[in-house]
């Protein structure tokens, strides 16, 4: 009787232990794509995205948000809808974003829209 049971809780051990690794073993993440900004205007627009836009928008794509990067919006609009929000998208005003930094965001969506075209 004791062998058996000295057996079932190795047994019991090496299972447990052979589950636990398995739950262990690092799960692979796509990669996000660089992108190569030609200016320093596209660099701060996709900082800025980053920091106030990109919760929502990863990428600008679709996450909590819609993808905004597949969107024919002329470069007018997506200041106005940053600057006064759409749906459930916030407002940023004046305080939050100064108007060049809104033309940053957009330069950098109108870029990566381009940029997307490609693939």
């Amino acid at each position: 009787m004791k062998k058996e049971t000295i057996w079932f809780i190795i047994s019991i051990l090496f299972l447990t232990g052979t589950k636990v690794s398995s739950c262990s073993t690092p799960k692979t993440v796509p990669y996000a794509r660089v992108v190569e900004m030609p200016n320093e205007n596209l660099k701060n627009g996709r900082i800025l995205f980053n920091n106030h836009c990109a919760t929502c928008h990863p990428e600008g794509l679709s996450g909590v948000g819609l993808a905004i990067i597949n969107k024919p919006l002329p470069k007018g609009l997506i200041k106005f809808q940053i600057r006064n929000g759409i749906g459930l998208m916030p407002a940023f005003n004046e305080e939050q974003l100064s108007d060049g930094q809104v033309e940053n965001i957009a330069e950098y969506l109108l870029y990566l829209r381009k940029d997307n075209s490609k693939d």
